[in-house]
């Protein structure tokens, strides 16, 4: 079995009070237990918060070989991206799909917003969660009490939300007129890398440096 093919047998296992382990019972699992929910995909990442897990999941026939157009490595795996599947719970909106509902099996993403794009990365903070995409675009969702979604209010958002370029600030700007230029010009230049999704906070890595998404 080469490395490829293992990453088509992710396992879960821990607590499943809520639904966390994606094997449809609120059953704990004691010892890794397949998910067969996802047999037959690629699963290329997984992320885990307080009650709730997201993965990325290539389709059925992504991993080729030769002159088959499929994906033949890791790194062209997060070149490619893929879809996010998300299952537990969802009291904030964290899984993503568009209410509050509790899924016990993991449940492709449908976003419109996502519909064009691949994910490359996932993260999942407490009750919030955060994917890039392969052009380098942030979407956030989920609990969103302390501003950790960076999406300039602090309501919940049930379904991803594109975090605006201009959302991410850059050092020594102030309320002055050329700040307010050294920002858009900033915002045109911006491609985010990667998330990390804290307790209440979000960071994300965008050419090589640090920004801080949370407004607390």
């Amino acid at each position: 079995m080469t490395r490829y093919k293992q990453r088509q047998w992710r396992v879960e296992a821990g607590t499943a009070s809520c639904w966390q382990c994606g094997h449809g019972t609120s059953d704990d699992c004691l010892s890794p237990t397949l998910l067969s929910a996802l047999t037959g995909l690629t699963v290329t990442a997984i992320a885990a918060g307080l009650w709730h897990s997201l993965a990325i999941a290539l389709p059925a026939g992504s991993i080729g070989g030769g002159g088959g157009g499929g994906v033949d490595s890791a790194a062209d795996m997060e070149l490619e991206g893929g879809d996010v599947y998300s299952w537990g719970g969802n009291q904030f909106g964290q899984l993503g799909t568009g209410d509050t509902a509790a899924k016990v099996l993991p449940t492709l993403l449908d976003c419109p917003s996502l519909d064009t794009r691949a994910v490359k990365a996932i993260s999942c903070g407490a009750r919030h969660s955060a994917a890039v995409t392969t052009d380098g675009t942030l979407f956030v969702w989920g609990s969103n009490k302390f501003g950790q979604l960076g999406i300039g209010h602090k309501d919940d958002a049930y379904s991803p939300q594109m975090v605006a370029k201009d959302k991410f600030d850059i050092n020594g700007c102030g309320d002055n007129e050329s700040a307010g230029d050294k920002k858009l010009e900033h915002a045109r230049e911006v491609f985010v890398q990667d998330a990390k999704c804290g307790w209440w906070h979000t960071l994300a890595i965008t050419r090589g440096t640090v920004k801080s998404l949370n407004n607390g």
